[in-house]
């Protein structure tokens, strides 16, 4: 029984002894600065050791295992180390495009939209706009995590330098409309346009309302009529026309929640 009891305690520290030699050399390899040409065969499936070269002042390195219960490891073998940071960094790219989704401004807010996209792919930050910054400039969907549709109301605000179309190699080749009835569109838009620009809180009086729609009605609807036209003169084709009311209907919500979701699975957001 005492033999045993030894023999596992023996097996125990042998076990011990070479995990702690394991990590130390596997730290020792980490702090070893890593040339470029290490660096450019990250992502492959085979990765050249060998080009730890003399070229770059890397020579292989070689650490002693202990052979016996009684060995020690000799920590002098990792005095050459240097303290450097490692710095292996994987892809910033991915192999999806964003998704262009255009509207009326207010059509839809920017928080359901986020939750609308991240929920059905899985994403933390896929549902984007156009219009977000990042230390004070403009990322336009680029950037910041997968993204998977970038929200803007092209032409309401008209984008620059002969976006969308200049932008066909970034971004998937068919666009999301999302269409309001324009009875709830055209008040709903006034409104939530007063409570940011003017601070209106709550809902503007039904005399406010029909002031501006007397006065605006025209412009109103020829604006709506135009984001649908000029986004069909674009290099891009319509792929979904997402009904903003359909989202709120107990039947339609439904069917139009499994209609995105399999739209989103063709550009490859699974």
């Amino acid at each position: 029984m005492g033999s045993e009891t030894e023999d596992k305690i023996r097996s125990t520290s042998n076990r011990q002894r070479t995990m702690l030699a394991v990590c130390m050399v596997v730290v020792c390899f980490m702090l070893v600065p890593m040339s470029q040409d290490f660096h450019a065969s990250l992502g492959t499936d085979d990765m050249d050791l060998g080009k730890f070269s003399s070229s770059s002042g890397n020579q292989p390195i070689h650490v002693k295992f202990p052979s016996s219960d009684t060995d020690v490891v000799d920590l002098s073998q990792f005095q050459h180390c240097e303290k450097e940071t490692p710095s292996v960094r994987g892809p910033n790219t991915f192999t999806t495009k964003p998704i262009w989704t255009a509207m009326m401004p207010f059509t839809i807010s920017d928080a359901l939209h986020k939750v609308l996209i991240n929920s059905l792919t899985g994403t933390t930050a896929g549902g984007k706009s156009f219009y977000a910054s990042m230390k004070g400039k403009l990322k336009h969907c680029i950037g910041n995590g997968q993204s998977v549709t970038c929200l803007n109301v092209h032409p309401s605000v008209e984008m620059n330098k002969g976006m969308p179309n200049s932008k066909s190699p970034q971004f998937y080749e068919k666009y999301i409309m999302i269409l309001r009835n324009p009875m709830t569109s055209f008040p709903a838009a006034y409104n939530a346009k007063s409570a940011k620009y003017s601070g209106t809180v709550g809902q503007l009086s039904e005399e406010e309302w029909r002031r501006v729609r007397d006065q605006w009605f025209d412009g109103m609807l020829e604006a709506w009529n135009k984001s649908i036209t000029t986004w069909n003169e674009t290099t891009y084709d319509v792929g979904m026309y997402l009904v903003f009311e359909d989202l709120f209907n107990m039947k339609r919500g439904t069917e139009t929640m499994k209609k995105l979701r399999a739209f989103l699975l063709d550009p490859g957001f699974e």
